[in-house]
């Protein structure tokens, strides 16, 4: 849930790719993406808030917006 408004989050799992390999972040929305395994996406506004709870740490990944790469393409 969103801390502030207690409205549900979504969380949906992305391949990062860069020059150096792949890595599976998990992309929290504020809404049911509708995308599907394998398929290429656009991600805007992507925000990364670092967080650390004793030993443990990471980063969490929130989106405002997260469609599929073609339809992204098309809006624009």
């Amino acid at each position: 849930r969103e801390p502030r408004t207690q409205e549900p989050l979504w969380q949906t799992e992305l391949v990062a790719l860069d020059a150096d390999g792949a890595e599976v972040i998990r992309v929290a929305t504020a809404f049911a993406p509708e995308v599907t395994p394998g398929q290429y996406v656009a991600v805007g506004e992507l925000v990364a808030s670092p967080w650390a709870m004793g030993d443990r740490s990471g980063v969490a990944y929130r989106a405002a917006s997260l469609v599929p790469a073609r339809a992204a393409r098309a809006a624009s």
